[in-house]
């Protein structure tokens, strides 16, 4: 009689190894999958936003109050279920925009506006329309540069790309405010319409940091001031 041969631990090792690997692979693969599909919902349910944000505009000639009714709340909560936070939204008279983060990267946003935007981008609450990923007015999360293009720099203040308190070299680099003689964004010297950055207040000139602005008394450098003095007695800049 012949004896029938087995398998070395060895060789069983080998195996179960490979059978791991494998198994490794497959779940991977089907966790890209499967959050490419919530990233297909997401789409959808924005789609959905879209179109019934249409249709109350045809109605009632503007997007205010859209978002007091189950045709904002239907594909809201229906995002909210998917990557478990509410998109972001924004509505004025005659535009609007929304934008959720994506279940395949939670850094990236997809956005539609009433202009037509359908694609990677942030919603701004100023201009309610979409603006796309790393352009001037979109959100960022880095520092410097990283997450902005065009030279822009993004705002630690404001985490957005060019946002008040951004680095800059001119007004091209910025989105709110001008670029000040501090070289941010709502900086020094900058008129105040345009708004200033934190902790810069409107002088009596109207000029950010200008005469009169509120200021740290504490600082003896006045970085607050356009004319670099911060009065002590009254925390306020001054020539004198």
């Amino acid at each position: 009689m012949y004896k029938q041969k087995g398998f070395t631990i060895i060789e069983l090792v080998v195996v179960i190894a490979i059978i791991a690997i494998l198994s490794a692979v497959v779940l991977i693969s089907v966790g890209v999958y499967i959050k490419k599909a919530k990233d297909l919902a997401v789409k959808a349910d924005l789609n959905t936003f879209n179109k019934n944000a249409v249709a109350f505009f045809v109605s009632y000639n503007t997007y205010v109050g859209f978002d007091n009714g189950s045709a904002f709340n239907s594909p809201t909560i229906g995002i909210q279920k998917i990557v478990g936070n509410s998109p972001q939204y924004s509505l004025s008279s005659n535009a609007y925009c929304v934008s959720s983060i994506l279940a395949s990267n939670s850094t990236q946003f997809w956005c539609l506006d009433g202009a037509g935007f359908n694609g990677l981008g942030t919603c701004n609450n100023t201009t309610h329309a979409c603006a796309a990923t790393g352009a001037l007015g979109s959100g960022c999360s880095g520092t410097g540069q990283t997450g902005c293009t065009g030279g822009s720099y993004c705002s630690q203040e404001r985490f957005i790309c060019g946002g008040y308190g951004a680095t800059c070299t001119g007004q091209s680099n910025c989105f709110e405010g001008a670029c000040g003689s501090d070289h941010t964004c709502g900086g020094l010297d900058t008129n105040c319409s345009g708004g200033c950055r934190s902790p810069l207040t409107c002088g009596t000139d109207n000029v950010c940091g200008g005469e009169g602005a509120f200021c740290d008394s504490g600082n003896s450098g006045g970085i607050d001031c356009v004319s670099n003095y911060c009065d002590d007695s009254t925390g306020r800049c001054s020539q004198d």
